[in-house]
């Protein structure tokens, strides 16, 4: 499972999952800050790979190219600590739910 994390979230979350030993990559990393949802869209979805986003334009986006999911962090902001804690929490069941195939995993 490829990972893409988007713009808005910290390039902590994009180590935090290589040190879990997933390959992951922060979008700053792929030169590509600022580029339009669109374009990120079609990056995952060539890679068959999972968006993490709190960004609710990539549910739309989705449902017009469906080759792609969402780990969809409806967080707050919250401290980049704070963040990868609530996600150590939820991950086994984040997992669960990406690898059965769910479009969108939502972790609130």
């Amino acid at each position: 499972m490829k990972f893409f994390v988007d713009e808005q979230l910290p390039i902590g979350l994009a180590r935090w999952l290589r040190w879990k030993g997933h390959d992951a990559e922060h979008i700053d990393e792929l030169g590509l800050r600022a580029s339009p949802d669109v374009a990120i869209g079609h990056l995952v979805a060539d890679a068959s790979g999972v968006v993490i986003t709190k960004d609710s334009d990539f549910i739309e986006l989705r449902r017009r190219r469906p080759d792609f999911q969402i780990l969809w962090l409806r967080t707050g902001n919250i401290a980049t600590p704070q963040l990868l804690a609530r996600l150590e929490e939820v991950w086994p069941e984040v997992i669960g739910g990406l690898s059965a195939g769910d479009p969108v995993v939502e972790v609130r």
